[in-house]
């Protein structure tokens, strides 16, 4: 019997054996509606009834299973009791999940100065009008700690497996997304048509200094609380969630040519099977491989921000990012996308043409890499907008050789790839989102679904590859067991910058001829010696599994 055979019948054990497919409960709440002098959205209520139609479709929840909330229907006080009423909806062992599309908040909003938690955000909901003061913003606001945190606690104590999704901004911005010409409009409140502009005391409102408790209150990241409760969301807390207005639509497509949220839309490609999501190929999808894909795809596009999860690596103590999602098989996969390579040129006359006659795609939209001059330098630029680097020429038959070398590590980054179990990989340390600053250090979280080697090549700017980690003569033994691996201060954020990819590799056994490549040395991607590791990593007859991170990096502001 083959091996996807047997996954199909050890799947269909397990769905025996847990809760009926459909046993899960969703409260879905989008408001876009709210009152001026608030930015209006087009995208939460076409965000909250294509989520109820994807469940429905595609996951077998029962109509009567999910409930929406739109715009005045999602008061503060609606929504609350609509999540306390989920206790009573569901039962012990039972899937339930709780969406939020709209705007968000934070502590790290520079706009709003509300002595907010700096440990949680805060969700708008539907307004009759705005607040004209900070005391009223905090009561009307649904915050993360004081609303939110003790009914998820309920639910995860009452052995709910809780799935929370908030597409909202936390505030803040990144450079993701900075040379792209795509402007959408962001999930964030502008809070200066809001307040007065004098300066409010900070010793306000139930978190103000005047707060019992308030100077001994946590600043940093608690434990994560929960054992049961996974949260995805839109964007890091110090990020600005976007939404896709119609206008934007003949530019940047969603999935069902309707306005939604950035976040959202790519939410919605993988419930619906529109993307590959199933890492492992065992028919079902985990909360870890969801998140996989959605920052994959987001990555696609010239979006501001990168979707969160919770727990982080070092936190899910529970495994919970290997849990799959409602306990159902997930919808036919679609095959990976073919790796076509094709250059979009901005300011250099005859390059188009030298290119094409290396066989290399010219086209003016939507092309995998743009290249653009800028006075005295060449920006090459990802399709999501990000730089991958900045060349300090614009001779042509240098501009050619970059692309050339780009092109090469588009098919390293595209050469299939069979995962024989999961891997989940993801940043270290306390900033948020996918850029990182110079001077920042680079430390890593891989956790493999089964005992294996660790191997992290990065590909920097310059399109040149070196192992990252083991180091020479370091290579660990093979674990016993199933263990996560914190790689800290791994490396450095330096010149040059630009896009950073670092492919991460499990191995349940070393690949015999690996050892050759660890050290200092750096090969050129498309070298004799790139090639002959990439040969090795990808022809190894052991159960394996990938991963890939792209960072940005940039200089400090």
């Amino acid at each position: 019997m083959s091996p996807r055979a047997i996954a199909a019948l050890a799947l269909a054990a397990n769905l025996l054996l847990s809760p009926a497919a459909d046993a899960a409960k969703a409260l879905l709440i989008g408001v876009g509606g709210y009152p001026p002098p608030l930015d209006a959205l087009e995208g939460p209520a076409h965000d909250v009834r294509a989520m109820a139609r994807t469940l429905r479709q595609h996951w077998a929840l029962a109509a009567s299973d999910v409930r929406t909330l739109l715009n005045a229907q999602a008061s503060k006080p609606r929504i609350l009791a609509e999540i306390d009423a989920l206790l009573q909806r569901s039962a012990p062992g039972e899937h339930v999940l709780i969406y939020f599309s709209g705007h968000g908040t934070s502590a790290f909003d520079p706009g709003a100065r509300l002595p907010l938690p700096t440990t949680s955000g805060a969700l708008i909901p539907f307004l009759d009008s705005p607040p004209d003061t900070r005391e009223r913003w905090l009561d009307a606001l649904i915050i993360g700690r004081r609303d939110l945190n003790p009914r998820f606690q309920q639910l995860d104590n009452g052995g709910r497996r809780v799935l929370v999704v908030i597409d909202a901004c936390y505030s803040g911005n990144t450079v993701r997304g900075a040379y792209t010409s795509v402007k959408l409009q962001n999930r964030y409140v502008n809070w200066t048509r809001l307040l007065p502009a004098r300066r409010f005391p900070d010793d306000i409102g139930p978190y103000g200094s005047n707060t019992p408790g308030y100077q001994n209150a946590p600043r940093e990241p608690a434990p994560y609380p929960y054992n049961n409760v996974f949260y995805l969301g839109a964007s890091g807390e110090h990020e600005r969630a976007q939404d896709i207005p119609s206008a934007m639509l003949t530019v940047m497509p969603t999935l069902d040519g309707s306005p939604h949220g950035a976040f959202t839309d790519a939410l919605l490609r993988v419930l619906s099977g529109a993307l590959p999501a199933d890492n492992d190929g065992d028919g079902s999808l985990s909360y870890g491989e969801l998140y996989a894909s959605l920052r994959a795809f987001m990555h696609t596009r010239p979006y501001a921000h990168t979707p969160a999860r919770l727990p982080s690596m070092v936190d899910d103590t529970q495994n919970l990012a290997a849990r799959r999602l409602f306990d159902h098989p997930a919808p036919a996969q679609p095959p990976p996308a073919p790796g076509d390579f094709s250059v979009a040129v901005q300011g250099f006359a005859g390059l188009a043409a030298s290119l094409r006659g290396r066989g290399i795609a010219v086209r003016a939209q939507n092309a995998v890499l743009r290249v653009r001059r800028d006075r005295d330098t060449t920006l090459l630029i990802a399709r999501g907008g990000d730089l991958i680097t900045r060349l300090k020429t614009v001779v042509p038959a240098e501009v050619e050789a970059a692309v050339v070398a780009e092109q090469a590590v588009h098919a390293w980054m595209n050469t299939p790839f069979k995962n024989d179990f999961m891997l989940f990989s993801g940043l270290q340390g306390p900033a948020p989102g996918s850029t990182r600053v110079a001077g920042d250090t680079l430390g890593f979280s891989v956790q493999p679904a089964r005992p294996a080697h660790l191997l992290l090549v990065n590909i920097g700017p310059t399109a040149s590859l070196h192992v990252l980690y083991p180091w020479p003569g370091e290579r660990p033994p093979r674990p016993t067991t199933q263990f996560q691996e914190a790689l800290h201060n791994i490396a450095q954020v330096k010149t040059p910058f630009g896009r950073e990819i670092v492919d991460i590799y499990a191995f349940e056994r070393w690949p015999a001829g690996l050892d050759r490549y660890l050290g200092p040395d750096r090969y050129p991607v498309g070298s004799a010696e790139a090639l002959a590791l990439q040969r090795t990593l990808m022809q190894h007859q052991g159960a394996r599994a990938r991963s890939i991170l792209t960072i940005y990096t940039t200089q400090k502001p």
